[in-house]
């Protein structure tokens, strides 16, 4: 990643022309430099010239309180083997590439005398190594004379300075890309690592194929008749029959009436053509070249991201922006508890004011009706007294009442018991007289 910031002056100034050999030192080293000293020689800016400088190198955030080189690696390396580096600005190695030319003596001197001639008179800075990886500088489109801060993340840096290399290796070679707001639109559609260039290509792609379809007449879909004529005629001379025999004529005039009937379509629908002048896309063409033009895309990705980690870049910077817009959200969503937190404070604040209020009314109200009250205290015993007498009364009502109806109910049943027995005396006499009748009209 590119920005912009402020950097110190640079330090060790040598000319080496091409990486020297060098062994891997071991971490703890490394960071010891960076944390004494800020620099580090796995770090190096090169020129045109052929001179590197060491620049400014910025411990990860997460790592700032570990002093001791020991204890910072332990913990860089626990963080790499885990997968659990920081994200964001904690987890990044700043290097702050110098701005302005090569500050060697002899580049210096050359720029001093001739002003006019600075880019072949001083070098310019043209890739950062870190390790084995070598990122190029010239693709940032960065004036001369501003600094390049670069972050590199911690799994990264942890990795490419302790990579062996020397003259004979190839170097790992990558296309820096700017940060977010540090791009402008023309720099966005001229970098070659960025994805502008990328989109004005298959822009252009996706127009030549509109063009093309468009350009190219449409054909009719069918066999033209020279050529279904001599399909014809091959089918013929490969009938496996004798001329001689009966049935080579039925078969030829079968062939030929094939063939007549391909031509009476193909006229007809020449015909529709000429009148309704046929499509006005060459819809094949178009999808022929789509096509084509995937397959390139996709082989020139796969360079590219063999090459540059194109790809990988575009996928970091997706989630960056993706982490960036969840913390966008959090903190809106943060912003609104607090913000219903204080209005249901006041909320609760203003009920509490109201029942105050309230209380003091009701305190005011009792306090004003005990003088009535103590005015009137002998209506009120007479009152309690008429009640009293009204209650008493209903109440002797009523036991008189229930006196009244359990004597009314014990009348009513001896008068029905009276008049079972009656009617048990008359059936039995009835029963008796029966049976006298009975014995006489037996005798």
């Amino acid at each position: 990643q590119v920005g912009s910031f402020n950097f110190s002056a640079p330090v060790c100034l040598r000319k080496d022309p091409q990486p020297h050999a060098m062994t891997a030192r071991d971490l703890a080293v490394i960071l010891g430099d960076i944390i004494r000293k800020n620099r580090c020689p796995e770090v190096v800016v090169e020129y045109s010239c052929g001179h590197t400088c060491q620049p400014e190198v910025q411990l990860a955030p997460f790592l700032a309180d570990k002093r001791e080189p020991r204890v910072a690696a332990r913990t860089l390396r626990v963080a790499v083997r885990k997968g659990s580096p920081p994200l964001g600005d904690d987890g990044v190695f700043r290097i702050e590439v110098p701005g302005g030319f090569c500050q060697h003596a002899g580049c210096a001197s050359g720029t001093a005398k001739s002003s006019s001639s600075s880019d072949s008179a001083g070098g310019q800075r043209t890739a950062l190594r870190c390790g084995a990886v070598s990122m190029d500088l010239v693709s940032a489109c960065e004036a001369a004379e501003n600094p390049i801060p670069v972050g590199i993340a911690a799994g990264q840096f942890t990795n490419w300075v302790q990579l062996n290399y020397s003259d004979d290796q190839e170097v790992q070679r990558i296309q820096l890309t700017s940060c977010t707001g540090s791009q402008t639109w023309r720099q966005f559609f001229t970098t070659p690592g960025s994805f502008g260039p990328v989109l004005i290509a298959m822009g252009l792609w996706v127009l030549g194929c509109f063009a093309y379809a468009l350009y190219a007449a449409p054909q009719i879909p069918m066999v033209s008749p020279e050529l279904f004529y001599q399909q014809v005629q091959e089918q013929i001379e490969n009938i496996p029959v004798p001329k001689s025999s009966p049935h080579y004529a039925h078969y030829r005039q079968y062939y030929l009436q094939q063939y007549q009937q391909h031509l009476a379509q193909y006229r007809e629908m020449e015909e529709d053509w000429a009148l309704n002048k046929g499509p006005l896309l060459h819809w094949g063409a178009l999808l022929q070249g789509l096509g084509l033009g995937t397959w390139l895309f996709v082989a020139i990705l796969a360079f590219c991201e063999y090459q540059y980690t194109t790809v990988t870049t575009w996928m970091e910077t997706v989630e960056e922006r993706w982490a960036e817009w969840r913390r966008r959200c959090s903190a809106d969503k943060a912003e609104k508890l607090e913000r219903g937190k204080k209005a249901k404070a006041q909320q609760a604040g203003g009920k509490a004011d109201g029942a105050k209020a309230n209380t003091a009314g009701t305190k005011q109200k009792a306090v004003s009706a005990k003088p009535q009250a103590d005015k009137e205290p002998a209506k009120e015993v007479q009152k309690q007294e008429g009640s009293m007498r009204e209650k008493l009364q209903q109440k002797l009502s009523e036991r008189q009442r229930k006196k009244f109806r359990a004597e009314v109910e014990a009348t009513v049943a001896a008068s029905l018991e009276a008049r079972a027995e009656e009617e048990q005396a008359a059936a039995h006499g009835d029963s008796e007289m029966l049976a006298k009748t009975s014995e006489e009209g037996s005798k």
